[in-house]
């Protein structure tokens, strides 16, 4: 199961977005529901879309068809009708157009007719003998690539209505089939040529410019295999991203145009304490909302940048799976010179956390009493606030307490079976009550005015969002144990992050981590160090 496709069409009559899931084509609409239109092959690889103000053309597993926006309808087109299967579709000033896969032809309908693939019939792309791999359209112009070059295809207006831009040859070919996205007024694409592959482009005209950095490409053609990488864009907060899906290497690698930098994002597996790709194969922007298609399952997520409401951080989890954000810092030292690290200071934005605080967890309370024959028993609450007794290892104490009316105190006591009670006694300088944890909730021990124990709920255990911090000396191959930081409560703005006392070291690597369902806005970083 997987979201093979997502699409948006804007006609007169308004926007309508459609998604493939496996075999199932949806229409998807603004209040999250969707209706199922009709079945489509399914070979597990991508769906791809192209559209105009009557009709949307549709391959999925080779095979084409036609969603006819007017009447609502599902069309399969008759596989004699093409010399092949169909890999790839698009729309250019009018004419659909169709790429068959394992082949150098592409195919032109009628004029807004996407059902007419007689009146143009088919075309050669003969300057390079190799097979095409992909296609895209973009600025009124068509790109096919190869595995090692790509050509430029524009609207002549001539019988066949297609030919090749002058000076549109480009030495530069496509090293996935579903890289290419359109992003920055240009298009980015996974690249490949005879001399290597694993290398990403933007391009500049018809002149291909490099994106990717050594480490990048590093990464990338370590990878087994990155021809079924699978590229999408996106806008959000002013930054554009271009986003490679690597299905066999399971990773998922993000360029940011306004910043020119790469990162890596991923899904936390908490089974395993271990990244896999994020869990975006597809995207379309719609009704105000950036929708991605899961890789593993039919599910469309909405993704979004966390934002607060009603006390609550929004979209800062991963549909309630945690979201684990690693960075990691560049080696700091100091001619090999052995440096103490006195104090380190992340300066992050504080005083996030959610109203209620986070849940958490703390030591139990544990009170010891003795039985009448000197056994020892351990007394405890539960979550619930009931009161526990068990054989206990600890030393025996006695507890007293003052009832409400202050007139008795009152001494706790157990049985040989371990039932508790109280037996009154002269009246002391005792507490009214006690307070017993049972890990994840506080609870208030006291007595009545006749003796009888009674809890009462008095908070939950409760903690600020964390940051953690780890460091290795032996140039990033091991790390030390995690050390925790409190980023403040909701309100603590002037909440200070920083760890001391840290050591030394002649070359070290820092990292901070955190997966708190909060925003971790990180700044900064400050390091005080001496001899």
């Amino acid at each position: 199961m997987s979201v093979r496709g997502e699409f948006r069409i804007d006609t007169p009559n308004g926007t309508r977005a459609f998604a493939v899931a496996s075999s199932n084509l949806f229409e998807i609409f603004a209040n999250g529901t969707s209706n199922f239109l009709g079945a489509v092959g399914n070979d597990g690889f991508l769906v791809s879309f192209a559209g105009s103000a009557q009709q949307v053309l549709i391959a999925s597993a080779g095979t084409a068809y036609v969603f006819d926006l007017t009447l609502n309808t599902l069309t399969t087109i008759p596989g004699a009708t093409f010399s092949g299967a169909v890999s790839v579709v698009g729309y250019c000033d009018g004419f659909f157009l169709a790429l068959i896969a394992s082949s150098n032809t592409f195919y032109v309908s009628g004029p807004l007719d996407a059902t007419d693939w007689t009146t143009n019939g088919a075309s050669l792309v003969s300057v390079f003998p190799d097979n095409l791999l992909g296609m895209l359209v973009d600025h009124r112009e068509v790109w096919f690539w190869s595995a090692t070059r790509a050509v430029v295809y524009y609207d002549s207006g001539n019988i066949f209505p297609f030919d090749v831009v002058p000076g549109g040859f480009i030495e530069q070919g496509l090293g996935a089939r579903l890289s290419p996205s359109q992003l920055d007024n240009t298009i980015f694409w996974l690249g490949a040529d005879s001399r290597g592959s694993a290398v990403v482009w933007r391009a500049q005209g018809y002149t291909p410019s490099r994106v990717s950095n050594h480490a990048i490409e590093y990464a990338m053609q370590g990878y087994a295999r990155i021809d079924d990488a699978i590229g999408f864009s996106f806008q959000m907060d002013g930054h554009y991203f271009y986003q490679l899906y690597f299905p066999t290497a399971n990773a998922t690698w993000r360029y940011d145009v306004a910043t020119n930098m790469w990162h890596e994002v991923g899904y936390w597996n908490l089974a395993t304490g271990t990244f896999i790709a994020h869990k975006s194969q597809v995207h379309v922007f719609v009704f105000g909302k950036h929708l991605v298609g899961d890789w593993g399952s039919d599910t469309i997520y909405e993704m979004a940048i966390p934002f607060y409401s009603n006390g609550v951080w929004k979209f800062a989890d991963d549909d309630g799976n945690p979201i684990r954000r690693v960075r990691r810092m560049p080696h700091l030292s100091k001619d090999q010179k052995l440096q103490a690290h006195h104090q380190l200071q992340v300066y992050i934005e504080s005083g996030l956390g959610p109203t209620p605080p986070l849940p958490a967890t703390e030591a139990p309370t544990t009170l010891f009493l003795a039985d009448p024959n000197g056994v020892v028993w351990a007394v405890g609450v539960t979550d619930a606030g009931d009161l526990e007794t068990s054989l206990g290892l600890g030393t025996a104490g006695t507890i007293f307490i003052n009832d409400p009316s202050g007139l008795t105190s009152w001494q706790l006591q157990v049985d040989v079976v371990g039932v508790l009670s109280t037996t009154a006694v002269g009246l002391g300088n005792y507490p009214q009550s006690y307070t017993l944890s049972s890990g994840a909730v506080r609870w208030i021990l006291q007595v009545d005015n006749v003796g009888v124990l009674e809890t009462n709920f008095k908070e939950p255990v409760t903690r600020a969002p964390q940051i953690n911090l780890r460091w290795s000396d032996d140039g990033a191959h091991s790390f030390s144990n995690e050390y925790s930081m409190s980023m403040g409560k909701t309100g603590e703005f002037s909440k200070r992050v920083m760890w001391r006392r840290l050591g030394r070291s002649r070359d070290r690597v820092y990292e901070v981590n955190g997966s708190d369902p909060v925003p971790y806005r990180l700044i900064s970083a400050f390091l005080e160090v001496g001899a």
